[in-house]
C-alpha cells in the first residue's frame, strides 16, 4: 500500500511540474514560430525596398496586416511574446527554428537570383 501511494504521489507531482503548458490567450509554439518568421520577413523587405506584394513602397513595417493575415491579434502576440520571455528556453528554441526558416528563405531567394 505504501509503494502505490509512493508511486502515485510521484506521478502526480511529475504530472504537475512536467508540462504546464501554455495558458489562454498564449500563441502555441508552432503558431508563435510562424507569426514570427512571418513579421521578421515582412521587416526585411521593407528594409531592402521591396514591397508587400503591391507596387507601392512603404518605409515602415505594416504589422497589423501580417497579425490579420496570420489571425493573430495583437494582443494575443503581446502575451505570447510576455510568456515566452519570462521562459528564455522555449524562447530559444522558438528562434532557432524561425532562424533556420528565415535561412532557408534567403538560400531560396538566392538561387532565384543566381538562376537568372
Amino acid at each position: 500500500m505504501r509503494l502505490f501511494i509512493f508511486v502515485s504521489a510521484l506521478i502526480f507531482l511529475g504530472s504537475c511540474s512536467g508540462n504546464q503548458g501554455i495558458p489562454e490567450g498564449v500563441l502555441e509554439k508552432e503558431k508563435m514560430i510562424d507569426l514570427l518568421v512571418s513579421l521578421h520577413y515582412a521587416e526585411a523587405e521593407v528594409m531592402t525596398g521591396k514591397s508587400l506584394g503591391d507596387s507601392t513602397f512603404s518605409d515602415s513595417v505594416n504589422f497589423q496586416a501580417v497579425f490579420e493575415k496570420s489571425g493573430v491579434l495583437r494582443a494575443e502576440y503581446d502575451s505570447s511574446m510576455k510568456f515566452y520571455s519570462s521562459r528564455p528556453e522555449l524562447l530559444n528554441e522558438i528562434y532557432d527554428e524561425v532562424i533556420l526558416r528565415l535561412s532557408a528563405k534567403q538560400a531560396e531567394t538566392e538561387g532565384k537570383t543566381k538562376g537568372n
